[in-house]
């Protein structure tokens, strides 16, 4: 079974270790404040997640779902 990988923030630098670890066979879950960019990662069996700050309005995000995604990480960026 693949190792699990989260990273916080799927922007440049964040994409690229997505990218590197992907190649290794990990299973890569992150988040982005705009999934809809991110959605041609989705066909490559990564799961995006929206994650906004307090300042970004409206907070549409489920904290829940991404804190059991922490959970089942191994590894957690």
């Amino acid at each position: 079974m693949a190792q699990k990988i989260f990273i916080f923030g799927l922007g440049y630098i964040g994409q690229a270790w997505a990218e590197m670890m992907a190649e290794q066979g990990y299973h890569i879950t992150g988040t982005t404040r705009t999934p809809e960019k991110l959605v041609h990662r989705t066909a490559q069996g990564w799961q995006i997640l929206r994650y906004q700050t307090q300042t970004d309005a409206p907070a549409h995000f489920n904290t829940d779902e991404i804190e059991n995604h922490i959970a089942q990480a191994d590894i957690l960026l």
